[in-house]
């Protein structure tokens, strides 16, 4: 099916990735994009977070620096 598309190279689990990413972009919550999922053991929210969500440590990195508390302005 996927070359009588013209498709060869997608997969479901590609489809599965986008997914979560996409909904991660818009603000989801990733423990729900994990239920989503169908992973609603405590430990499914690391395998989104793992396997399907691209570069997780920089988006949260970014947010903190967009929204950390500041001490002193200089």
């Amino acid at each position: 099916a996927r070359e009588a598309t013209g498709l060869p190279w997608l997969e479901p689990h590609l489809l599965r990735k986008f997914f979560a990413q996409w909904l991660l972009d818009r603000g989801v919550d990733p423990h729900s994009i994990a239920l989503l999922q169908g992973r609603a053991l405590p430990g499914g929210v690391a395998v989104t977070i793992d396997h399907y969500i691209w570069d997780y440590e920089a988006r949260l990195r970014k947010v903190w620096e967009e929204n950390r508390p500041v001490v002193f302005e200089c």
